[in-house]
């Protein structure tokens, strides 16, 4: 056994170079479509966004992995997952950076739930549960699955249920301040 999960692979470490460039990019996506996106937008929109933020999170997770692991990355999407894969001394900054940026960036969080229903039955009571934004963790727990969700949405809506989307770009800026700030400390020698 060479010590390797089968969900990981070995990048060349310069890798996370191109990963943080993606991840900047998808995040100027997921902005630009948030900038022109309201409250009252098709949900398609709110869709878009969040494939985009989704994806934008994950690959700045995977960035710093791959810079911090010598090329080690872990594969998947789910972010809780690919957050606890990051060393243990990003914790604190990715909160204190987290902390600082959501007290100042406030925002409505859309709650879009769809269905292919004939009838307009209402959601059943108790079916929205609000997430919790308020650390780093728990932004990365609520939103864990949200990139995967949004781009195959169709698997979750249907005739017999509905299906459930969250959309609160004032979080993801937050969180891809907060990683952006991470991977250029880190990769000045920061943290130790």
């Amino acid at each position: 056994m060479n010590g390797k999960k089968d969900n990981e692979i070995f990048v060349h470490p310069s890798t996370d170079v191109l990963a943080i460039a993606e991840a900047r990019a998808f995040a100027n996506i997921a902005k630009n479509v948030a900038s022109n996106t309201s409250i009252d937008s098709d949900p398609g929109e709110y869709l878009a966004y969040l494939v985009n933020a989704g994806l934008a999170i994950e690959l700045y997770l995977k960035a710093i992995m791959i810079a911090g692991r010598n090329g080690k990355v872990t594969l998947g999407h789910d972010l809780t997952k690919l957050y606890d894969e990051l060393p243990a001394f990003l914790s604190d900054p990715l909160e204190d950076c987290y902390s600082t940026i959501r007290k100042q960036k406030i925002g409505e969080i859309k709650i879009t739930a769809l269905t292919l229903r004939q009838d307009t039955l209402p959601l059943p009571e108790g079916k929205v549960k609000v997430p919790n934004y308020a650390t780093f963790k728990e932004a990365i727990n609520s939103l864990r699955n949200e990139f995967t969700h949004a781009r195959y949405f169709f698997e979750r809506v249907n005739s017999e249920d509905w299906g459930t989307f969250y959309y609160p770009p004032h979080v993801f800026e937050a969180l891809v301040f907060a990683l952006d700030g991470a991977y250029e400390h880190y990769k000045k020698g920061g943290f130790g």
